[in-house]
């Protein structure tokens, strides 16, 4: 059943008035996102309509008067009112009116007529003891819908993750929320990722050897048995924090990026190359992974990112698949922050790897089903993920490919129709958590 909320300030404090053949049962909790508040039940609403105390209004935080929304009764009594869903943004609830409004109808313009609260909330923004958080949403009323409004709203029933927010703050809203907090692992460390899939038959064949860096020995071992391999900080990003160590006939040669310029240095032994190796990687647990020949025929590293969401359904789909390439033939890494350009997969699995393109289809389907697979395999310790990006290479030479890490929190950048296509599956997940699988009738 929808309905539109309305105040009543007249009615006795802790009343709210259901529609005529309605709820009449004296006293039952009322939510609003996490939000709950015992009323008693009174009958005369206006079809369609709710009334609420004055009391009752502030403290489930109802953000508008004339708010629609649908109506529920659970199989505990409850009365839910929703959905409440939002997707959290770092920082305290500043943002401009505008670039608000450009980033609500992004996430949610195919919402902006439908029953329910979505909101874009802010990290510094919470006030937990009344259950309130500060941000923006959109007007939903007839006649209003897709207006922006700054507002105090509910603890939201479900929160979509975005890059950077506190760890504080994940860990309070997975205490209210649950399960329905999604993408909450910040990174899924390089050596976490390998220890996990490492475990699963069908995936273990298509990880490089990697092993934790403790000291010269790691380094050492691995030169016995690859031409080169890399040093990578387990939650470095955007090719931070790696560098690529290379057997030379009179010593060895590190690669790494600096302020995006590249630096080559040489050293006779390991003596000094370990520790410059782990100041690149930067404090904390460093990897060593074997270095999967990248270049291709036009004489430049390349590798592909995958990037897997929900479908309506909850399961797992690859909506964007592309390939980077690395600006020169001396660049070893393919970040779009280091100066890589993004191309189509399959016309780079052609141009760069020599494939015909039978041959390329098939390369790039048994790419995005490995990413598919994988996540699948993430979601079990990280349950709830509503969004993965993957990074795979394929082996100069063949169409052997390899998968090399998974990011909790993928940067975009892609055309702007992806990029709204990608923020409505994390909203569709979030109604998913909600409780409220999101319609057929989403607008183009």
């Amino acid at each position: 059943m929808e309905v539109s909320l309305l105040r009543f300030p007249k009615l006795l404090p802790g009343t709210a008035m259901f529609p005529e053949g309605g709820l009449d049962r004296g006293i039952v909790p009322l939510r609003l996102g996490s939000n709950v508040v015992e009323v008693r039940t009174a009958a005369g609403a206006p079809a369609g309509q709710i009334g609420l105390a004055l009391d009752v209004w502030e403290r489930l935080a109802v953000p508008y008067p004339g708010i629609r929304l649908q109506m529920r009764t659970s199989a505990t009594g409850e009365v839910e009112l929703g959905p409440v869903v939002a997707v959290l943004l770092p920082g305290q609830n500043n943002m401009s009116p505008t670039r608000a409004a450009d980033r609500l109808r992004k996430y949610a313009g195919h919402l902006t007529s439908r029953p329910g609260l979505f909101m874009l909330g802010f990290d510094e923004a919470f006030d937990w003891g009344r259950g309130i958080l500060e941000g923006h949403v959109l007007d939903n009323r007839p006649g209003q819908e897709g207006a922006v409004l700054a507002a105090r709203c509910p603890l939201p029933a479900a929160v979509a993750l975005t890059w950077s927010i506190r760890r504080d703050v994940i860990t309070q809203l997975r205490q209210v929320t649950g399960e329905r907090t999604f993408n909450w692992i910040r990174s899924i460390g390089k050596w976490q990722f390998h220890k996990l899939l490492s475990t699963d038959s069908e995936l273990r064949s298509y990880l490089p050897d990697t092993r934790v860096l403790r000291g010269p020995a790691d380094i050492a071992v691995m030169l016995t048995r690859y031409e080169t391999v890399f040093v990578k900080h387990t939650h470095g990003i955007q090719g931070r924090g790696t560098a690529r160590v290379r057997r030379l006939p009179d010593g060895l040669e590190v690669r790494h990026m600096e302020d995006k310029q590249l630096k080559e240095v040489q050293f006779p032994d390991l003596t000094d190359l370990v520790p410059y190796v782990r100041q690149v990687a930067g404090p904390g647990r460093a990897v060593v992974q074997q270095g999967i020949p990248v270049t291709g025929r036009l004489g430049r590293a390349l590798d592909f990112r995958v990037l897997v969401v929900r479908d309506r359904a909850g399961n797992w789909c690859c909506p964007v698949a592309t390939a980077n390439v690395a600006p020169d033939d001396r660049v070893v890494f393919t970040n779009l922050a280091n100066g890589a350009t993004d191309e189509d997969l399959l016309t780079s699995l052609e141009q760069h790897h020599g494939m015909a393109p039978d041959q390329a289809k098939r390369c790039a389907g048994g790419m995005v089903e490995l990413c598919l697979t994988a996540a699948r395999a993430l979601e079990g310790p990280y349950h709830p993920l509503g969004i993965l990006g993957f990074d795979v290479a394929v082996e100069t030479g063949s169409d052997r490919f390899w998968l090399l890490e998974a990011n909790a929190t993928p940067g975009w950048g892609y055309p702007p129709e992806i990029e709204v296509g990608l923020a409505h599956s994390m909203v569709d997940y979030a109604l998913l958590l909600a409780g409220y699988p999101p319609t057929t009738d989403r607008l183009p």
